[in-house]
């Protein structure tokens, strides 16, 4: 028999920042995390945001002029800890990761007891570690960041992500009953949801939510493959030839996944 080489799915980290754009949503309706982040808005959901933020011009990619609209505010806002956040989710975004670090420490010192800016400071502090490849520190901050307000999805999502990746699944489902509750739709959060099922041998479960997920979404390479890997795995050899067949296959990191899985159904096919 074939041996599969069974590849993590690509997790995207989100919140106030991220350093994609990737892997966007262009559905409000698909994002459950729509009114914590612009993190995963695409181009045309940014430029409709009401008022043009420089935060959300920031997402955009537009971090020269979005800097220098901050800072024209700076005598004004000084003492504002959301002003210094927003300066470092610019930093953040733009991969400049000691000034964002610099910027969330002023955003916390001047945040006194604010708790939710403070929660939003600590997932953003998570991203930052994340990035640096410091995951014990980015789980604290996002553990931090959550208890600071446990309604926020935001950290929960970072949070189940890191345990998804470590394979620390009985923390991972918890996290991910609640946001699967809360937004039935998040493209991220069926995605993550058919993972984990999948990584636990629920394959029935697994291809169940990835069924869910809108079929234009489904072909990105990060959710076709581990789809497909799921309907193999449930035996449906042809189903899962068509989901490799629909992906983009844009990724190399996923291609060798890919490419096994069609030999190992042309193999028990024969």
């Amino acid at each position: 028999m074939i041996k599969i080489i069974l590849l993590l799915t690509l997790f995207i980290f989100v919140g106030c920042a991220t350093s994609s754009k990737t892997n966007t949503i262009s559905k409000s309706e698909n994002d459950g995390l729509r009114f914590e982040s612009f993190s995963r808005y695409n181009l045309q959901r940014l430029e409709a945001v009401k008022g043009k933020t420089a935060l959300a011009s920031c997402h955009s990619g537009k971090f020269t002029e979005s800097l220098d609209k901050l800072k024209q505010t700076l005598d004004i806002e000084k003492n504002n800890p959301k002003y210094w956040n927003k300066i470092a989710t610019c930093y953040l975004l733009k991969q400049e990761l000691p000034k964002a670090k610099f910027y969330f420490d002023l955003a916390l010192k001047t945040s006194g007891k604010d708790t939710r800016t403070q929660a939003v400071i600590n997932n953003n502090l998570g991203l930052y570690y994340n990035l640096l490849g410091k995951e014990s520190l980015a789980v604290n901050a996002f553990e931090e960041a959550s208890k600071l307000q446990p309604k926020f999805l935001t950290p929960k999502y970072n949070l189940s992500t890191l345990y998804l990746r470590f394979g620390i699944y009985k923390k991972a489902k918890k996290l991910l009953d609640q946001l699967y509750k809360e937004a039935p739709k998040d493209i991220d959060f069926l995605a993550n949801m058919g993972h984990l099922n999948l990584m636990t041998g629920k394959y029935k479960q697994s291809v169940w939510f990835y069924n869910k997920i809108p079929s234009n979404v489904a072909k990105r390479d990060s959710i076709a493959t581990n789809y497909a890997m799921a309907l193999l795995m449930q035996g449906d050899h042809k189903k899962a030839k068509q989901v490799i067949d629909s992906a983009e296959n844009s990724d190399s990191y996923y291609s060798v996944t890919q490419t096994q899985i069609l030999k190992k159904i042309k193999y028990e096919n024969k």
